[in-house]
């Protein structure tokens, strides 16, 4: 405890995270350019199971950040479908092909979740 107490003092925390490594500073290897894309369009996609009452608020929350979560880890961070870093990358990365996919998976968990 005293040790703990001294680190603090200092300026020291030993519970903080050290600053991002990466150099833009992002620290999560530009899937923040992703995820408010990502979570848009599953947002849309929602939108008619809930305003049918097929999900309720919280089921509508839980789906969303579930395949949200899913599409943004999967992502490489290198190689072939890896994270775009600009807002042209992004419109490609996020392909008709790519939509149809996320919104299978978000159809996936409306049947998985849904108000029965």
């Amino acid at each position: 405890a005293a040790t703990a107490a001294a680190a603090a003092a200092a300026g020291l925390d030993p519970r903080s995270r050290p600053p991002p490594t990466s150099g833009d500073g992002d620290g999560d290897d530009g899937r923040s350019i992703i995820r408010p894309a990502v979570t848009a369009l599953i947002k849309e996609i929602l939108t008619k199971p809930y305003a049918k009452g097929a999900i309720t608020k919280e089921q509508f929350k839980t789906i969303a950040k579930k395949a949200v979560d899913k599409v943004v880890l999967a992502i490489p961070s290198k190689g072939k479908g890896s994270v775009p870093n600009t807002r042209d990358g992004l419109e490609a990365w996020l392909s008709a092909s790519r939509k149809s996919k996320i919104k299978a998976l978000t159809e996936g968990y409306v049947a998985k979740y849904a108000t029965h």
